[in-house]
């Protein structure tokens, strides 16, 4: 029985510095990029020798994958939650940009490197399963815009490409410049951002 517990908390200690390990590499390429970032930057930041990484990922492009992984585990089953739901459209669509505004706020430094490191995972091979999810997020919105259309919700005069390329562009690049524990909360950035979307910026006098 004690074995048994020693190896249990073996694999829990590993699985916590794998963790932390991906969370020191997620920082590093998302303010030096990937290809600037070393094996050696991510060891001496963790405070480990660089060989010793080794022992927990077998590649810089490993971790890459895995923190690409992470996010894509937190914002999919969230997606899939919403989009399966008896909400409407627009609820529909408020909670799928609310789950993407949220992942900005709790995986920062993830998004950050999904977002700056696009072209490379849609040009490796290794990535190419990651990179296809950005064609899963826009079947799942366009196909909320179409039902709207349908239930009256949104325009019937609606351009459903244009429309998801203006909500994929501004919602995502938010997090170039939204910083976590900033003087802006998310549920601020949130409350304004859904106003704009569904109810413009004019004055209803203007």
């Amino acid at each position: 029985m004690a074995s048994r517990t020693s190896q249990g908390e073996e694999s829990s200690y590993r699985e916590s510095r794998r963790d932390r390990l991906l969370s020191t590499c997620a920082e590093l390429i998302a303010r030096k990029g990937f290809a600037s970032t070393t094996v050696r930057d991510i060891g001496e930041a963790a405070g480990l020798l660089s060989g010793s990484l080794y022992y927990y990922f077998d590649s810089k492009e490993s971790m890459l994958e895995q923190i690409i992984v992470k996010l894509q585990a937190y914002l999919w089953q969230r997606y899939d939650e919403v989009a399966s739901s008896d909400l409407s459209p627009r609820a529909k669509l408020e909670g799928v940009l609310r789950v993407s505004l949220d992942a900005i706020d709790q995986y920062n430094d993830e998004v950050r490197v999904y977002q700056n490191e696009s072209k490379l995972l849609e040009e490796n091979e290794r990535f190419q399963e990651r990179a296809a999810r950005s064609k899963d997020f826009e079947r799942m919105v366009t196909g909320i815009l179409r039902d709207g259309i349908a239930t009256g919700e949104f325009r019937a005069d609606l351009r459903i490409e244009v429309a998801f390329r203006f909500i994929r562009d501004s919602v995502w690049t938010i997090v170039h410049w939204y910083r976590p524990g900033g003087e802006l909360g998310i549920d601020e950035v949130a409350k304004d951002y859904l106003s704009m979307l569904f109810g413009g910026i004019a004055s209803p006098n203007g």
